[in-house]
C-alpha cells in the first residue's frame, strides 16, 4: 500500500470512530480508495526474497512464475496469494520463454523487458559472464568485485529485505521492505558487516 493510501485510510477510520451520527460514514469515502489502491498498482516484473533463495517473475497478466524449489514456503504462498500463480512454468535450463522475455541456465537468468536487460545471477560465474551486458543485476552473491552496474546483491537483500523490481522504458525501479519500514536498529549490524 502506498503511503498516501495508508494515510488516507487511517484518516477515514479515525473520522468514523470520532464523529457521531450518520455523517461518520463519510469516512468510507477515504477508506475505499486506500483498500483498492494496492490492487490497481502494476505488479513487479521481478521479486526476490531476503534470503536470495526465492525468485519470481511476472507473466503478461501480472501473475508470478516461481523459480522451482521447496525453499521459503511461507513467502511462496504469500506471493501466490497476492499476485496469483501463473500457468506458465519457469524455463528449463538452457531454454528461454520469448513471451516472458526470460531465459535461464544453471548459473542465472536474463530478463529482457521494455528495453531493459536484467541479469539474475545465481553464481559468481554468471556475474563474470554477463554483468557488462546488463542494465541491472539481481545477485545471490556480492557484486562489488565483479560489476559496476546498479544492482541488488546479497548484502542489499540482507540489509533491506525482499525486493520488488519494475522494468520500464525509463529505467529499472526497485522497492524493498526497508523502503516501507525505514532504518531499523536490528538492520544496522548488516550494514556494518558489509562495510568491513
Amino acid at each position: 500500500m502506498a503511503t498516501w493510501a495508508m494515510a488516507l485510510g487511517a484518516l477515514g477510520i479515525i473520522f468514523m470512530c470520532i464523529w457521531k451520527g450518520r455523517t461518520r460514514w463519510l469516512g468510507f469515502v477515504a477508506v475505499i480508495p486506500a483498500v483498492v489502491q494496492p490492487y490497481l498498482s502494476a505488479p513487479p516484473d521481478i521479486l526476490v526474497d531476503d534470503t536470495a533463495r526465492l525468485f519470481a517473475v511476472s507473466d503478461t497478466s501480472g501473475r508470478v512464475i516461481l523459480k522451482p524449489g521447496r525453499t521459503e514456503r511461507f513467502t511462496r504462498e504469500a506471493w501466490i496469494d497476492r499476485y496469483g500463480a501463473s500457468d506458465q512454468k519457469w524455463p528449463v535450463s538452457g531454454e528461454g520463454e520469448a513471451v516472458l522475455g526470460l531465459s535461464c541456465d544453471s548459473e542465472g537468468c536474463i530478463v529482457v523487458r521494455h528495453g531493459q536487460r536484467v541479469l539474475v545471477a545465481f553464481t559468481a560465474a554468471a556475474l563474470a559472464e554477463d554483468c557488462n551486458s546488463a542494465t541491472f543485476i539481481v545477485s545471490v552473491v556480492p557484486t562489488r568485485d565483479f560489476c559496476e552496474e546498479p544492482s541488488v546483491d546479497l548484502f542489499a537483500l540482507r540489509r533491506e529485505g525482499v525486493h520488488a523490481i519494475w522494468l520500464k522504458q525509463d529505467g529499472v525501479h526497485k522497492r524493498s521492505v526497508a523502503d516501507s519500514t525505514g532504518n531499523r536498529v536490528w538492520m544496522r549490524g548488516v550494514e556494518t558487516d558489509e562495510r568491513e
